[in-house]
């Protein structure tokens, strides 16, 4: 179970213009390393708008902007532990967070006890240039949405910094002064980006410092600007809801979490109070906790991570088009490497010969006169070597029972329900495969819905809650959450537009009813090893092969959800809340069949049984 805590610290002001000494700065660092380490492309433009961010992520929310950067952070984390840390029970991630009215300050931290090399090449990574990375045009199951996360990071104070400039005004081309810093391996890298504005060429630099570092593990520092416009929303409460949202699906890794809000909010109220532990009840909920102060929230791993016999997570040719598979081998950074290294990348490489014809390198293979028949011929023989798999291995354990109470226990620890401990609760995992034409590959679907405890607030008249959902692709919660919009048929004349309609249409509705199902927190989770975007917003996929999969999925899980009139409530006027009658125990633990028995007894004189 998580434990928090909270006291009161000291505030802590950081000094602008976190750089290195100069003492600390390696000797063997280039006199000019600005100008070894450099970018200037205006390609990456659409980096330090407003507009491009909001393009680029889908974010039009600017207080949505400080997420971004723990999404995407943590995104890579888990990714990495999953790849190099298979059956460790002791994989951890670390965030902190400070807040002032002028400064957002993260740093998150995964370990690492290994010592695995990270980060081989911090200037492809900052190339505003081009695309760079390790899960760069790759079909698996992974987290990180943007592929070129760090660059936006890098980028996102000096965005910031000009939110309201609309070009109206001869204003000065102001930098970001706060690096982003990178520590791993024993190693500290500072990271700054200037961006000139007329000629929109970001410039680049990376240095390394002779700061020792005592660790292994992987950290991310870095610092935004608090701007006017999301002073008031950028609460300690507002960011631990989504830290809460986004663990729920990650049951194999531990999380340690602290935040100090000491933003000086228009509309708080609260007062100097120290609290030992956080409260359990729902009246004393998180936003009622005084927001001043650190809060901390050790979140411990329910069980190990998968081992290597139990997942494999294998890019496979049959997800790909033939011109995907061009881009994938032609964007390999590194054009030296041999077109069989990377055919051995998929599932079906293991299966294909090395000969002279594949132990050319990439850079040989793209300058050819003939690389299209070439590519072509080396996509067919992947394709011919095995057949498309028929079911989607997983990162968690494929029974049902074990995954379902280690989310069930995430959601309960997370203290942003009231949920219903006493009624029974539905999980359901629906596999699906996408198989048009030459693209095929599987995938799958996982649904949780738990009850809410006192779906009727009993007010005058009585109010029912609302079901919540939050949606998840591959694990991850994005800032907006995913409604998992698109076409859906759900029956012949029945369509939906989005995850809400199909929970519509299966009794989950606003208004309470006798044959309306209760209304729960429901997650969804779809688990693929392809993505398709929609448009620029990189947020948003398209979930046309996967929206028979989706139905079917709430369709079972509904089944395993009680209506309001098998949980012991009785409407006799339709939907009117305050016709309500109960008629269940205490813990309300009957039967849909035996509570419509008692009404019967006690309303209509139906002898009992003896």
């Amino acid at each position: 179970m998580s434990k928090d805590t909270t006291t009161n610290p000291d505030s802590d002001r950081q000094n602008k213009k976190n750089l290195p000494a100069e003492s600390d700065i390696e000797k063997q660092a280039p006199p000019n390393p600005r100008k070894e380490i450099s970018t200037s492309r205006k390609h990456g433009m659409d980096y330090f708008t407003t507009d491009g961010v909001v393009l680029r992520t889908g974010y039009k929310n600017k207080v949505d902007w400080y997420l971004l950067p723990i999404r995407e952070i943590l995104d890579n984390n888990v990714d990495f532990l999953w790849k190099y840390y298979k059956g460790s029970d002791k994989a951890s991630i670390k965030i902190d967070i400070k807040m002032d009215d002028e400064i957002f300050h993260l740093k998150i931290r995964n370990s690492n006890d290994d010592n695995i090399p990270v980060f081989p090449n911090l200037k492809a990574i900052f190339d505003y240039g081009m695309r760079y990375g390790s899960k760069q045009d790759v079909h698996i199951i992974t987290r990180g949405m943007l592929g070129d996360a760090m660059k936006q990071i890098l980028s996102l104070g000096y965005v910031l910094v000009h939110v309201n400039d609309d070009g109206t005004q001869f204003k000065e081309d102001k930098q970001w002064d706060y690096p982003l810093i990178i520590r791993h391996n024993n190693q500290e890298w500072i990271v700054n980006v200037n961006y000139n504005r007329a000629q929109q060429e970001p410039d680049v630099t990376t240095v390394k410092s002779n700061k020792k570092i005592a660790f292994t593990d992987t950290e991310i520092e870095l610092k935004l600007p608090v701007i006017d416009e999301v002073r008031d929303s950028l609460t300690r409460d507002y960011i631990v809801k989504f830290y809460r949202k986004y663990i729920l699906f990650t049951t194999d890794i531990s999380f340690k979490f602290s935040i100090i809000d000491d933003i000086n909010h228009s509309n708080d109220n609260a007062q100097e109070v120290v609290y030992d532990d956080i409260p359990h009840d729902f009246v004393k909920k998180l936003s009622e906790i005084p927001e001043k102060g650190i809060l901390h929230i050790d979140t411990p791993a329910l069980h190990p991570i998968s081992l290597e016999k139990d997942w494999s997570n294998a890019d496979s040719i049959h997800s790909y088009k033939p011109d995907e598979f061009m881009g994938r081998i032609q964007n390999v950074h590194d054009k030296d490497i041999s077109v069989y290294d990377i055919l051995l990348n998929f599932r079906e490489g293991s299966q294909i010969k090395k000969t002279p014809d594949n132990e050319i390198s990439i850079s040989q293979l793209v300058s050819g006169k003939n690389k299209h028949k070439i590519m072509e011929k080396f996509f067919n023989q992947l394709q011919e070597a095995l057949d498309p798999q028929k079911e989607l291995s997983l990162p968690y354990t494929t029974f049902a029972k074990k995954r379902r109470e280690a989310l069930y226990s995430r959601i309960e620890e997370s203290k942003i329900y009231d949920i219903d401990t006493e009624k029974e609760y539905s999980y359901k995992l629906v596999r699906g495969e996408k198989n048009q034409g030459i693209v095929k590959y599987p995938f799958a679907f996982e649904i949780l819905a738990i009850p809410l405890k006192d779906p009727l607030i009993q007010n005058s008249p009585a109010i029912a809650k609302d079901t919540e959902f939050i949606g998840a692709v591959n694990y991850s919660v994005s800032p907006k959450s995913n409604n998992f919009q698109g076409e859906y048929q759900i029956k012949m004349f029945q369509k939906g537009k989005d995850i809400f309609d199909i929970l519509h249409y299966n009794g989950f509705q606003k208004n309470p009813g006798n044959k309306i199902k209760l209304p729960c927190i429901v997650i969804g989770n779809l688990i693929t090893p392809r993505r398709d975007p929609v448009g620029y917003d990189k947020s948003i996929i398209d979930t046309e092969p996967f929206a028979k999969t989706i139905i079917e999925a709430v369709e079972k899980m509904a089944s395993g959800i009680q209506t309001y009139h098998q949980a012991g409530h009785h409407f006799t006027i339709f939907r009117d809340t305050s016709s309500a009658k109960f008629f269940g125990t205490e813990k309300n633990k009957e039967t849909g069949k035996e509570s419509v028995r008692q009404f019967l007894e006690r309303e209509f004189g139906l002898p009992k049984r003896g």
